[in-house]
């Protein structure tokens, strides 16, 4: 069994209109609830292996505030997740080293979103800013891990737990 924690990006900051979208920084909102929800997340008994994380500003330091509650995770940058689609998720997933048997991925919308709902059985309008969302797959190898074989079991926004 395979655990991926796919995790939303905190609130950007849209203060500086001639960054380009990748170098946008979290804004105040965003650098309050990632640590908030990191340790939050924590508390629950989560330990991923590793933290992989797109390269734009604001999901790099979302995922750094999450490392912070796992210091002896992996910590790695995905470029790939980037403006990814379900396709290109799951493509970064499959690539993961076999000895590791949960992860946390950091990215963006719409592309998480769009996966959490094909996971998830309730109802999902939108992914929020830091929302976390578990996905269990019954795969033994992360090459076999795919949309037929994994659920979401559960959805967390900072809203509804903070």
């Amino acid at each position: 069994m395979k655990k991926i924690w796919l995790v939303r990006h905190a609130k950007s900051s849209w203060d500086f209109p001639e960054l380009p979208d990748f170098e946008r920084p979290l804004n105040a909102r965003g650098r309050k609830e990632a640590p908030d929800m990191a340790h939050w997340v924590a508390q629950q008994g989560l330990t991923p292996d590793a933290l992989l994380y797109s390269p734009a500003v604001r999901a790099q330091h979302t995922a750094r505030f999450f490392f912070s509650e796992w210091p002896a995770a992996v910590f790695q940058e995905a470029p790939a997740l980037y403006e990814a689609d379900v396709p290109r998720i799951w493509a970064v997933i499959r690539q993961c080293p076999e000895n590791w048997s949960s992860l946390m991925v950091f990215g963006h919308n719409p592309g998480f979103h769009l996966l959490v709902s094909q996971l998830y059985s309730n109802h999902l309008e939108n992914l929020p800013t830091c929302a976390v969302a578990g996905v269990v797959s019954s795969a033994n190898t992360w090459q076999e891990v795919t949309s037929s074989n994994s659920i979401c079991t559960s959805v967390w926004s900072p809203k509804a737990v903070l």
